[in-house]
Parts: structure tokens; sequence; C-alpha cells
């Protein structure tokens, strides 16, 4: 979740459409704009705008997968195709 407003024990966040009073004590103050990862109302972890961004991929992954999606390639563009032989250092033909 994404900080909006600094308070020293409590803190209005945004993250995924909803915004909520989140918990500092683990993490202390953070400034507006920083992000953290929350868990049960307390923030747990302060991230890189990087990490929010891939977690933010992975949990919209898990929402296409609940939807039908099967194409998950999108959601997860650090991963190389296991259809260019590339994953797991295998080559075209070679069995896992």
């Amino acid at each position: 979740m994404r900080v909006l407003e600094s308070h020293p024990f409590l803190s209005k966040c945004e993250g995924r459409g909803e915004i909520r009073s989140i918990q500092m004590a683990l993490v202390g103050a953070q400034t507006p704009g920083t992000w953290v990862m929350a868990f049960l109302g307390q923030a747990r972890q302060v991230l890189t705008e990087d990490e929010a961004m891939e977690i933010n991929l992975a949990l919209d992954a898990l929402e296409a997968a609940f939807a039908g999606e099967t194409d998950f390639e999108r959601f997860f563009p650090d991963i190389p195709s296991r259809s260019s032989g590339a994953a797991n250092g295998l080559t075209d033909g070679e069995n896992p």
C-alpha cells in the first residue's frame, strides 16, 4: 500500500482501490508516497516502488486466474517464456 498521509502510529494508505488506516509501529512513520507491505492492518515491511509493482502484478495474475484466464506472461515479464526454451536453461527438444 502507498502511504497517503503519514502519522507516527497510524497512516492513511491506498492500495488496489482501497484506502485504509494502517498501523506503522513495526516500520515507523513513513513519508507520503512510500510503499509498505501490509497484512491484517499492520505495515510489515517498507517496499521499493519496483517491489510494489511486482507484487501488484502478481495479485493481478491471481485475479485473472480466478476469472479463468490462462495466459500469465504479461504479469511476469521478468520470467523467460518456457516456449523460448530459456526457462531453466533448457533448449528446444529437451525434457526437464
